[in-house]
Formats: structure tokens, sequence, C-alpha cells
């Protein structure tokens, strides 16, 4: 037997009770370790809450980069290639890009790897959420939010040149709004941006934008929930 409390699952199994003298078996459910079960699933959820981020240092396994646009986007000619960090997305195939992702070790900002993005090329006209109206590269990751939940976020970046992006948590629907944003320029030495602000939804893209060609080193990702 299966009961469910709010959005957790409990299971319950049988327990046979026998009544001296009376030779009457009740069958009764029990629940095994409920208290314990439930505990340990609201504290992994709160946690999940909390901190949203995997592979937010860019450790794991580095995989061939999967677009969440199709490629074939009428008037639009992007190619993206490389290895991306597990976990973490490239959305740039509808905008005239030339793009490669791959993992640096030579020198990373904290533990053996941080992801290195080079943007060849990119321009184009309009672009949602545009920097002065230009087509965007996009390095995101997709989290699981509480609705009406401030959070904090930040990440550490460095590039080949100075360079300005865009640095936020940004809707994942239509109208595809910053929650909170903030431009950031990068230079050649290791920085931590950071941006806060209260999610409306019940997930969110930690996003960075960048609308002009440059090396791109990306490492210490964090958000937490305030």
């Amino acid at each position: 037997m299966v009961l469910y409390h709010g959005k957790y699952r409990v299971a319950l199994r049988p327990l046979t009770v026998a009544i001296a003298g009376a030779g009457i078996g009740i069958f009764v459910f029990a629940a095994v370790n409920l208290t314990v079960s439930m505990t340990r699933a609201v504290n992994a959820a709160d946690v999940a809450l909390t901190h949203p981020l995997r592979n937010a240092g860019f450790e794991e396994p580095f995989v061939a980069v999967t677009s969440l646009t199709p490629a074939a986007v009428p008037g639009q000619r992007a190619t993206v290639g490389g290895t991306i960090s597990r976990h973490w997305r490239d959305r740039s195939t509808w905008a005239d890009a030339s793009v490669v992702y791959d993992r640096e070790t030579s020198t990373p900002r904290f533990g053996d790897a941080c992801q290195k993005i080079e943007i060849k090329s990119v321009s184009g006209r309009g672009g949602v959420g545009g920097i002065a109206g230009q087509t965007h590269v996009r390095f995101l990751q997709s989290v699981i939010t509480e609705p009406g939940s401030a959070y904090r976020a930040s990440v550490w970046l460095r590039a080949s040149r100075p360079v300005r992006l865009r640095f936020g948590l940004r809707r994942v629907g239509p109208p595809y709004v910053f929650y909170a944003s903030r431009q950031v320029s990068v230079g050649t030495e290791w920085r931590c941006a950071e941006v806060s602000g209260a999610v409306a939804a019940e997930n969110a893209y930690f996003v960075l934008e960048v609308a002009e060609p440059a090396t791109l080193y990306i490492d210490g990702a964090e958000m937490t929930r305030r």
C-alpha cells in the first residue's frame, strides 16, 4: 500500500498481529520508518531548493554539446561544437554565431577544471533580452526554484581580452524576462560577478549572455536561496 503526503510517497507494508487465545489474525498496516523517511525526503528537497545548481564547480565529466534550440532555424548560421560540462547547456544555435566549448585545466579558479567558451564570431539582428539589440551566445543551466523566494547567484569569470556580458537569473518561458541581472565587465584576471533577486516560478535559468567575440573562462558558480 502506498500513501501520499503532499509531494512525498510513503510505502507501507502489511503487519499481522495475533490475538492470544482467539486464533484470529488482524491485518493492519504499519509505516516503515515513516518519520525518518519523510524527514530525509523533506531535508533532501529543501537542500535542492536552497542550492539548486548541479556541477557548479565544472569538475564532472565533459560531454558533447547539446543545444536546447534546433540548429535549422531559417536565416541563421550558427555553428556550436566541442565539449561542455555536465548539466550545463548551450542555447546559441538560433544566433548567427560560431562557438566552441572545451574543458580547461591549465588555469582554473578552483579545483582541476573550468569551462572554456571560445566565441569566434557572433552577430545578427534582434535577439531576446539582448544587449544593444544584438544576438547572443548563451550558456546556462535550468534550475528548480521555490516560487517567491529570493536567490543569490554568483560566478567567477575571466576572458582572453576585456569583454562585457550579461549575467543573471532569467525566466524559462515567455516573456523571457530577467528576475535579476547585471552587465559585467570581464578582464584577463578572475573576478566574481553576483546578482540577487526573487524568482516567481518553479524554475529559472542561471545564464550568461555574450554578444562579442572572446574566449571566456567560467568557474565556481553558486546559487543559494536567501
